[in-house]
């Protein structure tokens, strides 16, 4: 794009220099240190503003679509974040909108112009300096040479005024309006599909221009319903891609009256579906949500809509798998697998089958691990990459379960390889911290410390997430394991400060479970029962199969401690049961060190050593998110349980030597 009539901006204290690409301290003009990719960033925030700006969008206008990591764009944000804060006051500018981008949380202010493409020269005195040698000018037509020096004795009278004035000149934007005003009359001269088709090819890239050309369709709807609703939709879909969800269902609700009323029943379902997305992805009503995707199902089916049918079944199968209700969720899942077969779509075919095994897996029954198996293939042989890694994803979790991390860890490889190559990058991070997990899993822990803060690195400035309190939850106890207690601590209450900010009930009972871990290792029993009440009360709104696990084997543990080994028992055995019904092997490695335990309790010192030894592959951490690896004992318990047995082993076998061959009769 061709920006040499773009204008100057102003945020806050920062002049931006659209064409020299320079940032400039706004009062003294002097050069700012930002390198041409963090100007670069800012200007596609500025032109974006209000809307989001997704991470792949801005590789590809800022780096021109070559080959650049995500951990450098980050670096660049970041950096540019840092500088703007530190010329605004500490006030933050740059948002990082979870798994969607960035967004400026301010409007930029036009200061200069350059009509004609005139544009003032660049800085390029590596020493600050910010004044240039002015360019030479052709000299006045003759009798104007006294005009043009009335006038330039008027700009300099202007400009003392101005800089000894006590106020802030009011900024000027003379360029945008024009470029504004071209832009109307150009989509004024299209046709209504032209204008159309404008909107959508402008949806993604530029939403302001997609948002002017919805104003130019909704001023031909006055007389034609099907147009104003239209340009209702259009504006809804730029409102929910830039986050606003409560003015995108204001607009997607103007909208249905108007397509209902010209009787167009194709963008009535598309209507319906846009809303029952933007319900399901706020979590305000899922029940609404489902009715209108149901709705929309109907119409499309009875319009032989297929795309639409296919799309219809999967968000339908997706919204009852995530609340939970596994019978409808199956139910769902087969009819969207019979649309897909029907149709021939080997993309939804794979998707289906994907979506039949997370039935399984969640509801714990059958084996969903040739599910996935056959997924993968069928996404390899049709050259779906991103679904081959969602597949594979799927089997890196099932591996760990299994108790077997070098599965897991090549599987999650695997998973970044393809996910790569698709292009897609809103699951990398999930995906690492899996792999952080399988890594932590087969023992190593400085390996899995250094690949839980790589996730952490990715985006360091990120907003509180689940994922990110399942991360520093994870780095407390590796921290804890390798003898760190004081990083485990700071970790541990980041994941709490965290867990505070989303109020998000999971996360709250994950550190609360994490904290009777702690407690229990400090020999606070009464603080430990403390946490996990709290905890106990959090997991009662949540259906969480792990993190309810975690917390049971918690609870045991405190059990033994608390010297109630009847009551431990009773739960031990009822634990094993639902893992073993769940085929978690993970979950039941980890009874192990409890088993001993509660051997070592009764007496029974050869069944604690058998218990101990069986426990030496228990995992660390599980790797399902967010919210799957909440507390673990791991193998700090499993050392010291070793330790004390055997030294009571040994005091035993010594007394015992003495009494037998060295005791002396009684005189």
């Amino acid at each position: 794009m061709d920006h040499t009539d773009e204008p100057d901006y102003r945020l806050g204290g920062v002049l931006v220099d659209a064409v020299g690409r320079r940032l400039l301290l706004a009062d003294h003009r002097e050069r700012l240190p930002a390198d041409t990719q963090q100007v670069e960033v800012l200007l596609c925030l500025i032109r974006s503003y209000p809307a989001i700006v997704s991470k792949d969008e801005l590789l590809e206008r800022v780096w021109g679509g070559r080959y650049v990591t995500d951990a450098a764009l980050h670096k660049t944000v970041s950096s540019l974040r840092k500088l703007l804060r530190e010329h605004n006051g500490g006030a933050e500018l740059i948002e990082t909108r979870y798994r969607r981008g960035y967004q400026l949380m301010q409007p930029a202010q036009v200061v200069s112009a350059r009509p004609g493409g005139a544009a003032p020269a660049a800085d390029d005195d590596s020493s600050g300096a910010s004044d240039s040698p002015a360019r030479p000018s052709p000299a006045p037509p003759p009798g104007q040479g006294r005009m043009l020096g009335t006038a330039w004795a008027a700009v300099l009278l202007a400009t003392a005024v101005a800089l000894w004035w006590p106020r802030t000149p009011d900024l000027v934007a003379p360029a945008p309006v024009v470029v504004e005003a071209a832009v109307a009359e150009s989509l004024a001269r299209m046709d209504d599909e032209a204008l159309i088709q404008a909107i959508k090819d402008a949806l993604v890239p530029d939403p302001r221009l997609a948002r002017q050309a919805a104003a130019e369709l909704r001023r031909r709807g006055e007389s034609a319903p099907r147009l104003r609703g239209l340009a209702d939709k259009f504006d809804g879909i730029v409102a929910y891609r830039a986050g606003d969800f409560g003015e995108a269902e204001s607009a997607y609700l103007r909208a249905l009256p108007a397509f209902r009323e010209v009787g167009d029943r194709r963008e009535e379902a598309n209507v319906l579906n846009n809303l029952a997305v933007l319900l399901a992805e706020a979590g305000h009503d899922p029940g609404r949500a489902e009715a209108l995707y149901r709705e929309a199902l109907a119409i499309r089916i009875e319009l032989g809509d297929t795309n639409g049918v296919l799309g219809s079944h999967r968000n339908l199968s997706n919204l009852l798998l995530e609340a939970k209700r596994l019978e409808a969720a199956r139910e769902a899942v087969a009819a969207y697998e019979q649309a897909a077969a029907a149709a021939g779509a080997a993309g939804d075919v794979v998707e289906a089958r994907i979506l039949r095994g997370d039935v399984m897996l969640a509801s714990g029954e059958g084996d969903p691990r040739p599910v996935f198996e056959s997924a993968m293939a069928m996404a390899q042989e049709a050259g779906i990459p991103h679904s081959a890694a969602s597949a594979s994803q799927r089997l890196g979790r099932l591996a760990l379960r299994a108790g077997d991390p070098a599965a897991a860890r090549a599987a999650f490889e695997r998973t970044l390889t393809w996910y790569r190559e698709s292009g897609a990058t809103h699951q990398l991070d999930i995906v690492l911290y899996n792999l952080a997990s399988a890594v932590a899993a087969s023992g190593d822990v400085t390996g899995a410390i250094a690949h839980y803060e790589a996730v952490l690195a990715a985006d360091p400035d990120g907003r509180a997430t689940t994922l990110r309190v399942d991360t520093r939850l994870a780095l407390a106890r590796l921290h804890a394991l390798a003898g760190h207690p004081d990083a485990a601590r700071q970790s541990l209450a980041a994941a709490q400060s965290e867990a505070l900010v989303l109020q998000n009930e999971a996360a709250l009972a994950a550190v609360a479970i994490a904290r009777a871990d702690f407690a229990l290792r400090e020999g606070e029993l009464i603080a430990a029962r403390g946490h996990l009440s709290e905890a106990e009360q959090r997991l009662a709104s949540v259906d969480d199969w792990e993190l309810g696990a975690q917390w049971r084997l918690q609870d045991v543990w405190l059990r033994i401690a608390a010297g109630q080994p009847e009551n431990a028992r009773v739960a031990l055995d009822r634990l094993r049961a639902d893992a073993r019904a769940r085929r978690d092997l993970a979950t039941e490695q980890r009874l192990a060190p409890l088993e001993s335990a509660l051997a070592g309790a009764a007496g029974d010192w050869a069944a604690a050593y058998r218990w101990q030894v069986e426990a030496k592959g228990v995992p660390v951490a599980d790797a399902d998110t967010p919210l799957a690896a909440s507390s673990s004992r791991g193998d700090r318990y499993s050392l010291g349980l070793a330790g004390l047995l055997a030294g009571l082993l040994l005091g035993g076998g010594i007394g015992f030597w003495r009494a037998r061959f060295h005791s002396k009769p009684s005189a």
